[in-house]
């Protein structure tokens, strides 16, 4: 699974790298539903067992990426989400299309661990020197993989959090 991950985020540094495969990927275009959006799950081994804490409430919208890689972005989000947890504990995904700002917000929120201030603002600036040592640790990939696809289609990330309480993900793309 990690050797997965690392071969796709390495796949994204070679499309970021190359200005003509960035303008073929901006051209995608996926409709987005709550099927859509349990499929992507479903690829998620640890989600059988959270099967009832996880709820979707999302409303269909044509976006700008493609289908393989709003799949991942959903798996990693929820993966997170699942691993920051504890079972019986609600994770939420709740999609809605913002047409006056031309976005589809992606929100995923989970009542875990949560996350410092500091380790919100961490998670933005930390890139991983050491790709070997990074990779053994299998630790933020998730999330690095999340903003490599929102930069390649020109999307966006925010996250809020509390430690103790929650954490709250949210994923804007381009409505297409």
């Amino acid at each position: 699974h990690s050797l997965q991950k690392y071969l796709f985020y390495a796949e994204m540094e070679v499309i970021l790298s190359d200005a003509e495969k960035i303008t073929k990927a901006r051209h995608s275009r996926f409709r987005i539903t709550e099927g859509d959006i349990k499929t992507a799950i479903s690829a998620i081994p640890e989600s059988v067992e959270r099967e009832k804490d996880i709820q979707i409430e999302a409303v269909q919208a044509l976006v700008c990426i493609s289908d393989n890689y709003f799949h991942k972005l959903v798996e990693e989000l929820v993966e997170n989400a699942i691993k920051f947890s504890p079972a019986g504990s609600p994770i939420y995904l709740i999609g809605e299309s913002l047409r006056e700002n031309g976005l589809y917000r992606l929100q995923v929120l989970d009542h875990g661990k949560g996350m410092t201030p500091e380790q919100v603002a961490g998670i933005s600036a930390f890139i991983p020197k050491d790709r070997k040592l990074y990779y053994s640790q299998r630790s933020g990939l998730g999330l690095e993989i999340v903003s490599k696809i929102l930069d390649i289609y020109q999307g966006s990330l925010s996250i809020q959090s509390e430690p103790g309480s929650y954490t709250k993900v949210e994923v804007f793309l381009r409505l297409g």
